[in-house]
């Protein structure tokens, strides 16, 4: 699925995310479905549906944090940080992605750190 996402083909992506929340599903694997929801949700920004793009990076969030992946939930904040900006909610964008910078300086996470700072600076 991240293959096929880093190409650029968004839609093709789902499928492999999908069957992947399936069968963290089926083996009861709250991080692996945690992960494919916010792969998930990706996939869905970058088509252009935020809405479903938010909904996914919620429910990653909402795993992430009962299973104590602080990484994942970073993540998810700055996916769902990233959407925000795109659609020029400003204001909610900052409160996710300061959010999502205070959890990478917590867990020293340096790539996603650099790239949140960046997109508060530039906006």
């Amino acid at each position: 699925g991240k293959s096929l996402y880093s190409l650029g083909r968004y839609k093709e992506s789902l499928d492999y995310h999908k069957r992947r929340l399936e069968i963290a599903n089926k083996i009861s694997d709250r991080l692996g479905k945690s992960h494919a929801l916010r792969n998930l949700g990706r996939a869905y920004f970058k088509m252009g549906k935020h809405q479903q793009s938010i909904k996914y990076c919620s429910e990653s969030i909402e795993i992430s944090k009962s299973i104590g992946d602080r990484r994942g939930k970073g993540i998810a904040m700055q996916y769902i940080g990233e959407i925000y900006l795109s659609s020029g909610n400003n204001e909610q964008a900052k409160e996710y992605l300061k959010a999502a910078l205070t959890i990478f300086q917590d867990i020293s996470w340096m790539k996603n750190k650099y790239e949140v700072e960046l997109l508060l600076e530039n906006h």
